[in-house]
Order: C-alpha cells, then sequence, then structure tokens
C-alpha cells in the first residue's frame, strides 16, 4: 500500500550567526545546526525539546518528534510534533456523519503530560539550502510556520553556539553571546537568525510581468466546507437559483470556480503575487487569462510544488515511520525532488 504526499520545496534564505548587516553568516550554516540538532535531542523527552516562547493557544509550542540523517544525499529527515488547544475535559471532537444543529461534542480524554497536536515532515537537504515539506494527503497544514518557530529558538537559545549565564536565576538562561567553538573567550555579539521561504522558479510570474497588457481575466479556483453553517446555507441558495428548490446538501464542500473581467495595474499584479500563499489546500489557486489564450496561467505553478507516491504506510496511529520514510524517499524520489526544485534555476 502506498502513501501519496504533497510536497513543497522552501529555500533557507538565513541560517546561522551574523554580523549587523552582513548577509552571510560568521557560522552556523545549516549542515552545522542539524548535526548539533542531532546530539542535542539525544536522551530528551518530548517536551524537553521546546525551543520557543509561546503566546497563549494562538501560537502553541512545536517539538522534535524524530531527526535522523540519511546516507546516500547526505539529508535530514526531521518530524515536528505541533501542539493543538485543549480544554479543561481533553481534546474535542465533532461527529462528521451528525446533521448540522444536531452534532454532539465529546472530549478525548488526555493523559497528564500527553501532548495533543499532530506531526509534520521536512526533508533538509543542507548542499542546497533546500527543505521539503513532505504532508499526508488529507492533512490540510504542513507545519512550515511551525518549523521555523522550532528552528530560530533552537539557534537563539540552545544549540553549542550559545554562551548563556547558567547563574542567571530567571528561569530563561540569559544569552551573553555566541561563539564559534563553544567558548566565551571566542564569544560574540551576534544576530541568531533563521528563515525559509517557498522555493519560486522562473518563468511564470516573469511571463505575467512581461504580458501584463494582455492580462484580461483574473480566475480564483477555491472550494467551501459544507460543515461550515454559513457556507451550508449559501450552497443552498445557489442551487435554488438553477431551479432546485428543495435539494439536499449531502456533501461534505463544494469546490468552484469564477473568473472576472479584470486588467491589473503593474502595482496590483504585484500585490497579487505577494500575497498568494503557496501553502494552501490544493483546491484554492489564483490564475490570469491573457487575449488570445484559452490557457489559464496559474501563480502556484510559480512555485516549486509537487506529489509523489511511496511504498510505506503510517502505523495505526497515523504516523509515518521515520526510517522508512527517510529510506524510501532517498531511494526512489530523491533526484526527481531535486529536480523539481531547482529546474530552470
Amino acid at each position: 500500500m502506498a502513501t501519496i504526499l504533497k510536497v513543497t520545496a522552501f529555500e533557507i534564505t538565513k541560517c546561522g550567526y551574523y554580523k549587523r548587516g552582513n548577509k552571510l553568516p560568521e557560522f552556523g550554516q545549516v549542515d552545522a545546526i542539524l548535526k548539533n540538532l542531532t546530539n542535542w535531542i539525544n536522551g530528551k523527552t518530548l517536551v524537553e525539546t521546546k525551543t520557543a516562547d509561546v503566546d497563549g493557544d494562538s501560537c502553541l509550542p512545536t517539538y522534535c518528534f524524530d531527526l535522523r540523517a540519511g546516507d546516500k544525499n547526505q539529508g535530514y529527515l526531521l518530524t515536528t510534533w505541533n501542539e493543538v488547544p485543549m480544554t479543561a475535559g481533553g481534546v474535542q471532537a465533532a461527529s462528521g456523519s451528525a446533521a448540522v444543529g444536531k452534532v454532539k461534542v465529546q472530549f478525548t480524554e488526555i493523559a497528564r503530560g500527553d501532548i495533543p497536536g499532530f506531526p509534520s515532515y521536512f526533508y533538509f537537504y543542507p548542499t542546497k539550502n533546500l527543505i521539503f515539506s513532505l504532508r499526508p494527503e488529507g492533512m490540510g497544514h504542513n507545519g512550515h510556520q511551525e518549523s521555523i518557530r522550532f528552528m530560530k529558538g533552537f539557534i537563539e537559545k540552545a544549540s553549542r553556539f550559545v554562551i548563556a549565564n547558567l547563574d542567571a536565576e530567571d528561569v530563561d538562561q540569559e544569552i551573553l553571546g555566541y561563539s564559534i567553538d563553544g567558548t566565551a573567550e571566542r564569544m560574540e555579539q551576534l544576530i541568531p537568525r533563521y528563515h525559509s521561504s517557498p522555493r519560486k522558479l522562473p518563468g511564470e510570474e516573469e511571463f505575467l510581468r512581461k504580458n501584463i497588457h494582455r492580462i484580461r481575466k483574473l480566475v480564483k479556483r477555491d472550494f467551501l466546507s459544507v460543515k461550515v453553517e454559513a457556507n451550508r446555507s449559501l450552497v443552498g441558495s445557489l442551487l435554488k437559483n438553477v431551479g432546485l428548490m428543495k435539494a439536499e446538501v449531502n456533501f461534505d464542500e463544494l469546490s468552484f470556480k469564477y473568473e472576472i473581467d479584470f486588467s491589473p495595474t503593474k502595482a496590483e499584479l504585484e500585490q497579487i503575487i505577494k500575497s498568494y500563499d503557496p501553502n494552501t489546500l490544493d483546491k484554492s489557486e489564483i490564475g490570469f487569462k491573457l487575449v488570445g489564450e484559452q490557457e489559464t496561467h496559474w501563480l502556484g505553478h510559480s512555485f516549486a510544488k509537487s506529489e509523489i507516491e511511496l511504498d510505506l504506510i503510517a502505523d495505526e496511529n497515523g504516523i509515518l515511520p521515520a526510517d522508512k520514510l527517510l529510506h524510501t524517499l532517498e531511494k526512489t524520489a530523491f533526484k526527481g525532488l531535486l529536480r523539481m526544485a531547482i529546474s530552470e534555476s
């Protein structure tokens, strides 16, 4: 049995310790950080791997669920655990088959010390400063922003390059500076940084910029979850508009597409490109139609995204086994992912 993964490539644009104003780090590049992270997690419990402070339920912690290095391609597979909100009674679960207005909610009890959440999978390839998020089909969130907070927190507070005041009375250790060899003698006042952003492929966006005078239509492809009451009412109205006065809405979501006449200014086109989020669910997309063409030019084609099918299955709890995932990925899919991420560059 196979597992389908939605893959998005991200480029690591910042990693390490920087002097103010410098574009390149003094030390702490991707491979060094990942090797250190591998050592750091050794012997730790899940809860001990939280690296970033959080701000209530709007930003919950991310933990290191698993991390292991590959052999063939010198890559790393990081599995993070993204905490989700929990009430006093546990985690709330609603019956998906219940009629709207009659839905019953139950609490799944969480044992003391357990952390409710979901996994995210990332394959790091330090040689090219690339990360591939590996999102199982059906999971709507790839955990990319959570991984940024996790990695940045490790670089700021926990790596071997950190020089801290261990005698500080505060719960959070006082960071004194950073050192290439971890000694106070070589400590410097540097800025810890980590960031990754979706890998863009040259071509589609540049084509739209050069042909802006030919753009005549804006196309939006999206979906509505009928489980949301407001959306359910809207879908009912749409069906009535085509003559189905008593039609039953017996499906979970509605896919739709609409077009509007639109000739953007340069500023408007740049605003749309800048605002576009390639991490949206697969059915949400923005595109343009040009004079003299039937083809729709989708913005999503400007990003390195793909889909792969691997010969492995999740365990009974829905978790992909890290060792098998890493081995299968490097054995059968790595070259294809690398071509997808660096094509035309």
